[in-house]
């Protein structure tokens, strides 16, 4: 399942929404200004909440990932309906979805932390 191409978005228990103020964010909390925070609310196969604020998408996946710039509803749909979901044999809280036959390569993998 390789591709050059990955998606990473926030579990719902951390500071996504945009109703929660900066002082309960955590620190590590990429692209928080203050500002309001448009977010994609969505639930994966085993019924996690996965937040993705239109910031994240900008200012981390994009940025770091352009060639997936055109591809945000297909990252939204292999969270929510993938093709292979694993776990990360690294990091305890993150899971790795697959969805088949979209995004710039054969698999497009998104994670989620």
């Amino acid at each position: 399942m390789g591709s050059n191409a990955a998606a990473t978005a926030w579990r719902g228990e951390y500071c996504a929404a945009p109703h929660r103020p900066k002082s309960s964010c955590p620190s590590g909390f990429p692209g928080y200004r203050g500002a309001e925070i448009r977010t994609r609310d969505l639930t994966d196969p085993n019924g996690a909440r996965v937040l993705l604020s239109d910031t994240l998408w900008r200012e981390k996946i994009v940025r770091d990932h352009a060639e997936i710039a055109t591809y945000r509803a297909e990252v939204l749909q292999a969270v929510s309906a993938p093709d292979h979901v694993a776990r990360d044999p690294n990091f305890e809280r993150r899971t790795r979805y697959h969805a088949r036959g979209v995004g710039p390569s054969r698999w497009l993998p998104v994670v989620v932390s």
